[in-house]
């Protein structure tokens, strides 16, 4: 979480209490590499940030074709 707060306050400095209220609403997942975080057909009830890697968003069509819509890289450096 020290990242969250990190990437956050390099916009604007918060209060620990801000912090811990905005943190409330964040769950660490780790992924191993090759992993998907939602397959076609899932119910979508969540919004991701990376905080390390590099994540792709893509589709499959009808033929076989891979398109990639969106990279992801890693949020900050520390």
């Amino acid at each position: 979480m020290n990242r969250l707060r990190e990437h956050i306050e390099a916009i604007t400095p918060i209060t620990d209490e801000e912090f811990d209220y905005i943190k409330s609403f964040f769950t660490l997942k780790k992924v191993r590499k090759n992993q998907f975080l939602i397959h076609e057909g899932d119910e979508v009830k969540h919004e991701f940030l990376a905080l390390d890697g590099i994540y792709k968003v893509f589709y499959v069509d009808e033929s076989g074709k891979e398109h990639i819509l969106q990279f992801a890289k890693k949020l900050v450096d520390v």
